[in-house]
């Protein structure tokens, strides 16, 4: 039904209003990036995409807590006259926004969340416990689609928001108690520490889904979020205003351009910076973290002494040096890379050879890039002893380009040289 209503022609053409202006006077890159960041449109994005997830600002372009905070609080401060009613009205407006948008499981939660606590202050019943909210969220998206439990966004939606709350906000308080709230340091530490927590707690399910994490996110974060709290409300403000009257999408585009220029820059400059590299993470490493971290949640809320969240963290810690590699000392594995090949062959002493990287010749399709690379990050090879390229076809060596530009490689051994040929030079150029 919430499909339906999304597809309905009334709510298609609105959204199409919206984007047009809010996209009016932007160019390409401002515009993707503010129709991803408050329509959550993922078509024609994957590049822009791509570079948030390298900077640790993938969170941005899923539609949450930031922009159904932001449409509480303009709802709200709009209805003030109202008084306490006005948050049912608030509660109704994140339900309505969640609907005309779709649904995903990060708008799902945090469109519960925002609703529970839209009913709980219009019945003057306070604030509800946050880990109330997050369960209810978690069974009324369960109930609606019970597939999404084995989806990625929902875990690391759920994951991160478990230690936001189970770490982020005791440590972020803690902080607080030594300074002022408004202090810029006590802020500044605020701010990393929740960022830190929802990394933190969500790493082996990132490592194991992309092979990779961004070594400074909650940094790359803390210049990002003001300015993607600034460009949340005036984009939207800017898209409807610009489907009443398109002259006023051009107008807002003169505040809305600058924020996303900056937003741009950030994130161009955080996927620059150093990553945490990793190989595929097995359920049972995954307990092992879920062991090792979660002691420290009453230890930051002074319920268990440090000592002992420690002692358990080392426990876990031993546990999972002591568990054997369930993969064999030497083993040969074959890339699916279509019609060309792309073999691996690990030996003892950690040593890996690559025979070939496969390629796509009449695509722009990256196979080394989107296949090679990952599959590599998944079997946790960080550096590559010996690649050697049988010759110069498309189908064989295009791949290695992506393998060359991402990860150390001690040798490169060829059949032949191939100068002049597109490929070849590439391959060259990039080793």
């Amino acid at each position: 039904w919430v499909d339906r209503i999304t597809d309905a022609p009334v709510g298609r053409g609105w959204r199409d209003r919206v984007r047009a202006g809010l996209t009016s006077g932007l160019p390409p890159p401002e515009a993707e990036l503010v129709r991803a960041l408050t329509l959550g449109e993922r078509e024609g994005v994957a590049e822009l995409r791509d570079l948030f997830a390298r900077a640790g600002l993938a969170h941005l372009l899923a539609l949450s807590g930031l922009h159904l905070g932001v449409i509480a609080a303009t709802v709200g401060l709009a209805l003030a006259p109202l008084g306490p009613s006005r948050w049912l009205l608030v509660a109704a407006a994140a339900v309505a926004f969640t609907v005309w948008i779709g649904p995903t499981p990060s708008l799902v939660r945090a469109s519960v969340m925002t609703a529970a606590a839209g009913v709980t202050a219009a019945a003057g019943a306070g604030r509800p416990a946050p880990w109330t909210t997050l369960a209810l969220a978690a069974a009324a998206t369960l109930l609606l689609r019970p597939d999404w439990i084995l989806d990625l966004s929902f875990q690391l939606s759920y994951l991160s928001l478990i230690g936001i709350v189970a770490f982020g906000v005791p440590l972020a308080s803690r902080l607080s108690g030594v300074r002022p709230a408004w202090h810029p340091v006590a802020w500044t530490g605020s701010a990393i520490a929740v960022s830190s927590a929802a990394t933190v707690t969500a790493l082996p399910w990132v490592l194991d889904a992309f092979g990779e994490a961004p070594a400074f996110g909650p940094l790359v974060n803390l210049a990002a979020l003001p300015v993607a709290t600034l460009l949340v409300p005036t984009g939207l403000a800017s898209g409807f205003a610009g489907a009443v009257w398109p002259p006023l999408g051009e107008l807002g585009a003169i505040v809305v351009r600058p924020l996303a220029t900056v937003l741009l820059a950030i994130a161009d400059a955080g996927a620059r910076l150093p990553s945490v590299t990793w190989g595929a993470v097995a359920p049972v490493g995954m307990a092992y973290w879920a062991i090792g971290i979660a002691p420290w949640a009453w230890a930051l809320r002074r319920r268990w002494a440090p000592w002992r969240a420690a002692a358990v963290s080392a426990v876990a810690l031993a546990a999972s040096l002591a568990t054997p590699s369930p993969l064999p000392e030497v083993e040969l594995l074959v890339l699916d890379v279509g019609q060309g090949d792309a073999i691996v062959l690990r030996l003892q002493g950690r040593r890996t050879v690559l025979v070939d990287g496969g390629g796509a010749p009449f695509s722009d399709f990256d196979v080394g890039e989107r296949i090679v690379v990952p599959a590599l990050r998944a079997l946790g090879v960080r550096a590559l002893d010996l690649v050697v390229v049988s010759h110069a076809d498309a189908d064989h060596a295009d791949g290695l380009v992506a393998v060359l530009r991402t990860m150390p490689v001690a040798t490169l051994a060829y059949g032949h040289a191939s100068p002049g040929t597109p490929v070849w030079d590439r391959l060259e150029a990039t080793a």
